[in-house]
């Protein structure tokens, strides 16, 4: 049986052999990134930790996790099964392991992607701001995804410039931790997401296809207006949490 988490100390410290304590052959393959001090390179979100593998030819994301969840392993099932059967452009395929890391006699779950390489949507945001055209196609962009989510009746539940990447001039989600698929109808949220870009009153009763509504709106707002007016980024966004709106 699977315990709870680890602490961000012991991740670290695995993290340095991996495959001393990954129980998956094939990702005992992989090297991890490390910075320049030969420390694991680690990517800190608000239920799990991210840490990039790779080898010759590929890169993997490892995610592990960092505070409980209950119904971790039928929620990530759950958008797993979801995945596998609706193939989007908007998504990375994701595999969960119940067992995937095994320390100190105990097992701990993980999750495992593609590496997507390219800028978080806020990085590229204060890359291009002063950019018109470029902003006006994000924004079109962004709204597509907005529809594509509604056909696929699918809420992302942590909308926000952190979980959205640019990558080739294409936007994919990413963390998937609190999302809501069909087969999870009934079920309370996980998190609430990053409250930048959450509505104040979102409780983890709101847990449905809708939930990325008040996100989506508040993300299409800040980058319309800065496709119109880039100087507003500079007076509202530079150094904030939000694109343009934070929690207050």
């Amino acid at each position: 049986m699977s315990s709870d988490v680890l602490t961000k100390s012991n991740y670290q410290e695995l993290m340095q052999n991996p495959r001393v304590y990954l129980t998956d052959p094939d990702l005992q393959k992989f090297q991890v990134e490390k910075d320049p001090n030969g420390i694991p390179r680690v990517r800190s979100g608000g239920l799990a930790l991210t840490y990039q593998l790779f080898d010759s030819n590929k890169k993997l994301a490892l995610r592990c996790f960092h505070k409980v969840s209950p119904r971790r392993e039928q929620h990530y099932s759950a958008i797993s099964s979801f995945l596998s059967s609706h193939p989007s452009s908007l998504f990375v395929r994701t595999a969960y392991q119940p067992h995937g890391i095994l320390y100190k006699g105990g097992y701990f779950p993980i999750t495992i992607m593609d590496w997507i390489e390219g800028d978080t949507l806020g990085t590229f945001v204060f890359k291009n701001f002063n950019n018109k055209k470029v902003m006006s196609e994000l924004t079109d962009k962004f709204l597509k995804l907005v529809n594509e989510l509604i056909h696929l009746q699918v809420g992302h539940g942590d909308l926000s410039h952190s979980n959205l990447m640019v990558t080739k001039g294409n936007l994919i989600l990413i963390d998937y931790d609190g999302m809501y698929v069909p087969k999870l109808t009934g079920n309370l949220s996980v998190e609430l997401g990053n409250r930048s870009f959450q509505h104040p009153g979102r409780s983890e009763k709101d847990f449905g296809p809708e939930i990325d509504r008040f996100s989506a709106i508040v993300i299409y707002l800040a980058l319309k207006s800065i496709s119109i007016s880039p100087t507003i980024y500079q007076t509202y966004g530079t150094g904030r949490e939000g694109l343009l709106f934070d929690q207050s």
